[in-house]
């Protein structure tokens, strides 16, 4: 017989696993199960939504789907407890003991000791009394009998310290593990024993409970402490809006925790493909050899992380900045299916099969084991769970770059930020350059925003109020604003009346600010800009 486990701390995992999981709410039992179990002892079962009908000819009864649940839980330690009885009985046996009524009187001792010393003393004193007895008692028994000693220790705690293993109604009688597997579960009123019973059934019939089990925790309790709010708008959404508008800004103050540990991000440009988002092998030293090794990426980092955490209740955010500068179907390939969110529960509706690489990695049970929780890896396919919210930025000047087809944007919400002229922050923001028209950077904002609408007839190309993060110099301005308006604006219409690169007096290209006539240029610039009467002024 292989060595007997611990039963207190059995108990206590078992115990611990289970109240991880279980919340007491209305179950279902699966379809898979009810063809299963029909019918247990003498009783039949007629399975109705949220409690099953148990009847014989002599009785009629009804119990709830949750106890066929809890017992699923506690199926270890029904087959130990009784292993721990058959071997007492056994040993005993081979002690000289062999009337049933001769060892009843030594299995049931410490209760009957316990109940005369609680008499005349405080429970916790009686129990230590009837413990030391009976222990003296059954050391001497089995003093010389062929036991190991780990295990010799186990059987006199069995019988002479109850409250090591949560017992209750004396070993010699025959439902003794009712005790236990209640007091574990925490469920306490008489009727609830048929639970233990059912334990009893499961014994020899493993994979029914342990497919019980799973199912209920896969469908039923992952997200115990963690609150779906199936009117969440951040789950997947993408900010976008001019250059400068504060979408950064917006997800920073608005949305992200202040912990850190909850952010992982990004940014996305041209290169940016699967492997540099999810992960891939890459050579590593180790020691003085070259292995190579999974390296996770900033994807994998945030499921991770998200599944993992999903029980503590704490949400998790992945932040994509200029998420239509990359290639989005090359980079999320496959993950694209896991956008399809469903809007009750939060869960990827359509769980995807990870590649061999990542499976790995998930999969793997280690001591550098990442995923704890196995559900983000189960059967091997990748969900994305409900506490991992996926933020992105998108600047409209930038959206010809890599065009995002109408299937992939369908799976996002989408929110405009507005370019904000009287915001407070911003409209101190100062020009600092000589003899500028302009003191304001909101005044400027206002006018070249006008003149770009007009000459492009579309506001992609416009700037946000915080394209400039303070009060600018002159050499901040030309390269940075003036940059922009060149390459983005009027390179292309250089020689056109499109082209606002002007003094009233005549066209300059961008190389020409950096010259010896590059100041003049500029306030000349400004000046046009200024006076520059365009159909949709947005000054007073």
């Amino acid at each position: 017989m292989d060595n007997l486990k611990d039963l207190h701390q059995l108990g206590e995992k078992l115990r611990e696993d289970f109240e991880k999981v279980f919340v007491p709410e209305d179950i279902e039992l699966p379809s898979s199960f009810k063809h299963s179990v029909t019918e247990l002892g003498d009783y039949k079962y007629d399975y109705k939504k949220f409690l099953v009908h148990i009847y014989s000819d002599q009785l009629n009864g009804y119990i709830p789907n949750q106890w066929f649940i809890i017992a699923s839980f506690f199926v270890d330690y029904y087959i130990e407890v009784i292993k721990y009885k058959e071997l007492v009985i056994e040993k005993l046996k081979e002690a000289g003991l062999n009337k049933a009524d001769d060892r009843k009187v030594i299995l049931s001792k410490y209760t009957k000791l316990l109940t005369e010393f609680s008499k005349t003393k405080p429970m916790s004193e009686a129990k230590n009394d009837a413990t030391t007895l009976v222990r003296q008692e059954i050391s001497k028994i089995f003093e010389k009998l062929l036991i190991e000693d780990s295990d010799k220790e186990k059987l006199i705690r069995f019988v002479s310290d109850y409250d090591w293993w949560y017992g209750g109604k004396t070993i010699d009688r025959g439902d003794f593990y009712v005790s236990p597997i209640l007091a574990l579960a925490k469920v306490v009123n008489a009727s609830h024993s048929y639970i233990a019973e059912i334990c009893k059934f499961y014994a020899d019939k493993r994979n029914i409970a342990d497919n019980l089990k799973e199912n209920f925790i896969s469908t039923s309790s992952l997200t115990k402490g963690f609150s779906f709010n199936n009117n969440n708008q951040n789950l997947q959404k993408i900010f976008f809006g001019a250059p400068g508008s504060g979408k950064s800004y917006r997800i920073k103050n608005d949305i992200l925790p202040e912990e850190d540990y909850l952010v992982f991000r990004t940014t996305f440009h041209p290169d940016t493909d699967y492997s540099s988002f999810v992960g891939c092998y890459k050579p590593q030293m180790k020691d003085v050899k070259i292995e190579y090794k999974f390296a996770p990426q900033v994807f994998t980092e945030a499921y991770v992380a998200a599944w993992n955490g999903l029980k503590q209740g704490d949400d998790y955010y992945l932040v994509i900045e200029e998420i239509n500068r990359g290639n989005c179907a090359q980079i999320f390939g496959d993950l694209f299916q896991l956008l399809d969110r469903d809007k009750e529960t939060g869960f990827s509706e359509y769980p995807i099969k990870a590649d061999n690489d990542l499976r790995a990695f998930l999969e793997n049970t280690s001591d550098d084991e990442v995923l704890k929780n196995k559900e983000g890896i189960k059967d091997g396919k990748l969900c994305l769970p409900p506490n991992l919210n996926i933020i992105a930025t998108m600047n409209t000047s930038d959206q010809s770059l890599f065009p995002m087809d109408s299937a992939f944007k369908r799976r996002w919400s989408w929110e405009y930020v507005p370019i904000k002229y009287d915001e407070p922050k911003s409209a101190a923001f100062a020009i600092n350059i000589p003899d500028s028209p302009f003191e304001k950077w909101v005044n400027f904002l206002k006018k070249i925003n006008g003149i770009i609408l007009e000459k492009t007839d579309s506001e992609d190309k416009q700037m946000g109020n915080f394209f400039i993060k303070g009060d600018i110099e002159e050499q901040e301005f030309k390269d940075k604003v003036m940059f922009y308006l060149w390459s983005e604006v009027c390179k292309d219409s250089f020689h056109t009346k499109d082209n606002f690169f002007r003094t009233k007096d005549r066209e300059f290209s961008y190389n020409e600010l950096y010259g010896d006539e590059g100041h003049d240029l500029l306030l000349g610039f400004l000046d046009y800009i200024k006076n520059y009467k365009a159909k949709d002024d947005q000054t007073v």
